[in-house]
């Protein structure tokens, strides 16, 4: 995950009220995701989706 401006080529959803930018290719396994913020390691997760 990274803070970058999407590309051309990405799909853009929202989650938790965040826009994400996902690859077109993996954009069907983004599904039920959850944007998750964890104190203790300072840091995002996404939870859930689709096995890859």
């Amino acid at each position: 995950m990274s803070l970058d401006e999407p590309q051309e080529q990405d799909m853009i959803k929202v989650i938790n009220q965040i826009q994400v930018a996902f690859a077109g290719n993996i954009v069907d396994y983004t599904n039920d995701l959850v944007l998750e913020y964890y104190k203790e390691n300072n840091g995002f997760a996404l939870i859930g989706g689709s096995s890859c």
